[in-house]
């Protein structure tokens, strides 16, 4: 338990400084930074990326996905807009939720990152007691999902937190 509280007051009183003292700034595609306490693993799936972070103490793991969508057809315009409807908004999750069929629908939070329409999706696994909170944003022709997957649902929010907050959209 020690461990876990210098890991999040360490996290938490001075970001900064991060887990291993060497925060991971990470810039995706030069429009979308986010911040991880530590250094990242990076994987890279056909038009999909995935950078990964499973915390010392095994009780959380954060990521952060990038996924082209050029292919839909639609151009960064019309996603703008869309973006900006509920009606939207609810079809990215019915469609996202399919997806996860081990995880049960709990709620959504309308928000948004530096004025761009974003939702944050909370899931429960349906098997075991586990968590994953999502943040989901469309930046021009890219999607992109910042995750909190919390085992037993022991992950400290404080780390959600500062993780959503430090999602940027870059100028």
């Amino acid at each position: 338990m020690n461990q876990l509280i210098t890991i999040t007051f360490l996290f938490g009183m001075s970001f900064s400084i991060g887990f291993s003292q060497t925060p991971a700034v990470l810039k995706i595609n030069d429009k979308v930074q986010v911040t991880f306490p530590d250094l990242y693993k990076e994987n890279n799936i056909r038009n999909t990326t995935v950078y990964k972070l499973k915390l010392a103490d095994c009780t959380a793991t954060l990521s952060a996905i990038a996924q082209d969508l050029s292919a839909s057809g639609l151009t960064a315009e019309a996603f703008a807009e869309q973006i900006k409807t509920d009606r939207f908004w609810i079809d990215y999750i019915q469609g996202y939720t399919s997806q996860l069929p081990n995880f049960k629908f709990v709620d959504y939070e309308k928000m948004t990152v530096s004025g761009i329409p974003a939702v944050i999706i909370n899931l429960k696994n349906r098997e075991k007691p586990d968590t994953l909170h999502q943040l989901n944003l469309i930046v021009g022709t890219t999607n992109y999902v910042f995750s909190f997957a919390s085992r037993e649902v022991k992950g400290n929010k404080k780390v959600k937190e500062l993780f959503f907050e430090s999602i940027q959209i870059v100028p």
